[in-house]
């Protein structure tokens, strides 16, 4: 190639132009203004920075980088952030007093969001969708910090547990939040939660919940405010008989593509569905075989050993040990010396399962069909979502303030920007069936590029448009339609 034809490297002249990401800043911004949160918040307001302007900080905060409350500070630092809200510099301790300030406010903070949405939204239905999960804690200094059920499979964690109230239906809107310790139990947390949303259900509502949360007082609990339940129930001895005799009870099928049949059983104040699954009966035998394996397998490693007269591992020695003052004495003998490996892995099968397999129970204090009582309980998979959601799109974990005050502030600003996200879906076509991750990605990529004029005077020029973020913004108002985007 000549010199005359060749491209030539262009190096760019330095300007005091500046782009930032924009997106989730207006966002924040418009729906914060849009509920009326403002009032909510400014209860809290001390010397300093107004209790407004530090939460939109942390919800725009959360949703953008969404790293320690130290480095908030850091990110709140920049020039156009603090420009954009008009604040001078905010320490790192403002953010964590303010924290404080906002975890005994939980209820009350509730309580206003909740009157927010249900003065400005007239929704369907208000049935509810209640769950719970468990946050893992590193550490043992953390207030709410215990040992508990963990969903995170870190028994050997301190953990905090966190329930959630979500409107069901289409709606799928979180309306509510608890934090307890990490040893409460579902059972428990249950009357903490209900008792934040109750108020708001309608007369003849649905309570959907799983079987960790289900007793006598929580049913009650229900009943008494004329509202219904839907829970799975825990299958027992008591249903074996039904079990028993469920093809002979002519069972309906009420889902061809998955092979669900059920039968109802109506009691004076309640329904029981009972169904069976071809497809859960295969899952759940795969699983027993696994285990009837395993145990053949390591009944085999033990049976090896004895004949070898090898010292016995740790994992099969039975009582106490570590303590010089007790002496246990063991012996070990398996089966393995009076059937073959077959009979063996029969027997093992035998125990690892109960005659259940496949089966499992929707319990109703209303009536449905079992058809619907199996899609209504289905539908409750989007509070599965939220709580992915939060926890890995929003990343409410891992908490890392120690203060019990403080640890519910960071979750409560986690759920906010949760709601904020679920609301943009509930009202924008467009985002109704995206995950938060590619909203907030959308949004990311907004950008705002200032450039300076000769006489110092800033002009501004919005960039990276896609389809998602021109329909929030001008759903949001933020701009004048197609002409002002274009």
């Amino acid at each position: 190639m000549s010199n005359k034809h060749k491209t030539r490297t262009v190096i760019p002249r330095p300007t005091d132009n500046k782009t930032l990401s924009i997106g989730i800043l207006l966002f924040v911004d418009a729906v914060y203004e849009k509920l009326g949160l403002e009032r909510v918040f400014s209860p809290l307001k001390e010397r300093g920075v107004d209790p407004n302007t530090i939460a939109r900080m942390l919800i725009a905060y959360k949703l953008v980088e969404n790293n320690s409350v130290s480095k908030a500070a850091t990110w709140a630092a920049q020039p156009h952030i603090r420009d954009h809200y008009g604040v001078g510099p905010v320490s790192d301790q403002t953010f964590y007093r303010f924290l404080e300030r906002l975890g005994p406010w939980l209820d009350l903070v509730m309580d206003g969001v909740q009157d927010a949405l249900f003065s400005r939204y007239d929704f369907p239905k208000t049935d509810v969708n209640m769950d719970w999960t468990s946050i893992t804690l590193h550490g043992t200094a953390a207030e709410l910090g215990a040992y508990g059920y963990s969903r995170d499979h870190r028994p050997d964690k301190h953990q905090m547990v966190v329930g959630v109230a979500e409107l069901a239906g289409q709606v799928n809107m979180p309306i509510g939040m608890t934090v307890r310790a990490g040893n409460v139990n579902d059972q428990t947390h249950f009357a903490d939660t209900f008792a934040q949303v109750v108020a708001r259900l309608r007369r003849g509502s649905l309570v959907i919940f799983d079987k960790g949360a289900s007793s006598q007082a929580n049913k009650e609990r229900i009943r008494r405010a004329h509202l219904h339940y839907l829970y799975s129930k825990k299958l027992n001895r008591a249903d074996d008989a039904r079990i028993a005799s469920f093809w002979k009870d002519t069972p309906t099928l009420v889902d061809k593509e998955r092979q669900i049949y059920a039968v109802t059983h109506v009691k004076p104040r309640s329904e029981d569905h009972l169904f069976y699954s071809h497809v859960l009966h295969g899952t759940q035998t795969a699983g027993a075989r696994r285990r009837a394996r395993a145990l053949v397998d390591e009944a085999a490693e033990l049976q090896r050993d004895l004949d070898a007269g090898r010292k016995i591992k740790k994992k099969y020695r039975g009582g106490p040990s570590g303590n010089c003052l007790i002496d246990a004495r063991t012996t070990f003998q398996t089966k393995l010396v009076e059937m073959s490996e077959e009979e063996a892995y029969r027997y093992a099968l035998a125990h690892c399962t109960n005659g259940r397999e496949g089966f499992f129970c929707l319990k109703t204090s209303t009536h449905l069909t079992a058809a619907e009582a199996l899609t209504t309980y289905r539908r409750r998979d989007t509070i599965e979502k939220l709580f992915h959601s939060l926890k890995n799109e929003i990343e409410i974990k891992p908490v890392r303030c120690w203060k019990k005050e403080r640890q519910i502030g960071v979750l409560l600003i986690g759920f906010l920007a949760q709601l904020f996200v679920s609301l943009l879906r509930y009202e924008v076509p467009e985002t109704s069936h995206m995950s938060t991750k590619f909203i907030l990605q959308s949004l990311r990529n907004l950008t705002d590029t200032v450039m300076r004029g000769p006489k110092g005077r800033a002009s501004h020029v919005y960039s990276n448009f896609d389809p998602v973020n021109m329909a929030i913004l001008r759903h949001l108002g933020a701009m004048d339609g197609e002409k002002a985007i274009t």
